[in-house]
């Protein structure tokens, strides 16, 4: 419940709030009953259904060497599944449906209640069923296997699945899946499977901060989203002078037909940096990018720059490395150095050319604490 008047807010990187997340619900949840059990029940049968489906891709992958393994994945799992990678959803093809019925009846304690009610054997139609949806709860299981990757979309730390926001690969250790999804996950890794929750209330950045009757902020970025704060919150963007006149040559877009001449345009732009011994920071818009941006790098580029290319840093939402994270971007100044990032918004650290000496003690210090 909000307070009858919420007077004023300043807002750091305001842009980020409230342009980039602004439509990210704030919820207030409540835990649901209690299906723990059914939840690795179902992904004891999830789980070797998955198997199956791998394992001939890799059968099939050995008898077309030739042929790229996605296109065989996507072949195979077409048998089974009916994939929409866009919307992260799926469906169970006949022989898959078929497939997962005769591996949930195997399971122990999986009872079709209708059937056995009525006195009659099972069916797959009873997949469905009302009292207790095995088929629904098996395609969120699925769904944690096919569109969700540890060290991309979450990771495990202490126990427990953490999210990792995609678009700034920065972990949200309160937040959870919604949907049995997060409970699905966290029977996959075989952690600790916790009560699922539903929400009762829920609210915007962009709904709740309007309700201020006075807002500010400051961020480096807001001049390219002057129209959109105007617009939306009734806010100016004020420019403050820098102390000296800037040296930044901002260039002009550019944009490519495909990504494999944007990856290679990146690639010739970083070894001239190598060749004359400038840092260089990469700024990607999601962690899957950052990611291809890094294996990109260190295959393509030339053999005389592969013991640079191995020095290359990542930052992500890895726990070694979130420990490192302000050390990383302090460095990124480093002659040669090469920093790969996601959403640099708030990491709080200036960056120093040629390094920063106390940053550098501090990182090798935290290196040997945690290796």
């Amino acid at each position: 419940m909000l307070p009858d008047i919420l007077g004023f807010a300043i807002v750091d990187e305001v842009d980020s709030i409230l342009i980039d997340e602004s439509r990210n619900p704030m919820i207030i949840s409540q835990p649901r009953a209690d299906n723990n059990q059914l939840v690795v029940t179902v992904d004891a049968a999830v789980r070797r259904l998955w198997q199956l489906i791998m394992r001939s891709v890799d059968v099939a992958v050995a008898h077309n060497p030739n042929k790229p393994r996605a296109a065989i994945e996507a072949e195979v799992k077409a048998r089974y599944l009916v994939l929409d990678t866009k919307q992260r959803s799926l469906s169970l093809s006949q022989e898959g449906m078929a497939l997962l019925f005769q591996l949930l009846a195997e399971q122990p304690g999986v009872v079709f209640r209708r059937a056995a009610r009525e006195g009659r054997p099972p069916t797959i139609m009873d997949l469905w069923e009302d009292d207790m949806p095995w088929g629904n709860m098996a395609i969120t299981s699925l769904k944690a296997y096919q569109y969700f990757n540890c060290g991309v979309q979450y990771i495990v730390r202490d126990g427990q699945v953490v999210i990792v926001d995609e678009s700034t690969g920065r972990v949200r250790p309160i937040s959870r899946y919604s949907a049995g999804l997060h409970q699905a996950i966290e029977a996959k890794e075989n952690v600790e499977v916790k009560p699922d929750s539903h929400a009762t209330a829920s609210i915007t950045f962009q709904v709740f901060f309007r309700f201020y009757q006075k807002l500010a902020g400051m961020t480096g970025t807001a001049k390219s989203a002057a129209a959109e704060f105007y617009e939306i919150y009734g806010l100016r963007v004020v420019p403050i002078p820098t102390n000296k006149p800037p040296r930044r040559k901002d260039l002009p877009l550019r944009l490519y037909y495909t990504d494999k001449d944007k990856y290679a345009y990146i690639v010739s732009v970083v070894e001239a940096c190598w060749e004359e011994g400038r840092p260089i920071l990469i700024g990607t818009s999601n962690v899957n990018e950052s990611e291809t941006v890094l294996a990109v790098l260190q295959e393509w580029c030339r053999p005389g720059f592969r013991h640079l290319a191995a020095r290359v840093q990542l930052l992500n939402a890895k726990p070694e490395n979130v420990r490192l994270e302000a050390q990383v971007v302090a460095q990124a100044g480093l002659p040669s150095a090469v920093t790969i990032a996601t959403n640099m918004a708030g990491r709080g650290t200036d960056i120093i050319l040629g390094g920063n000496p106390e940053g550098l003690t501090q990182m090798g210090l935290l290196r040997l604490i945690y290796r």
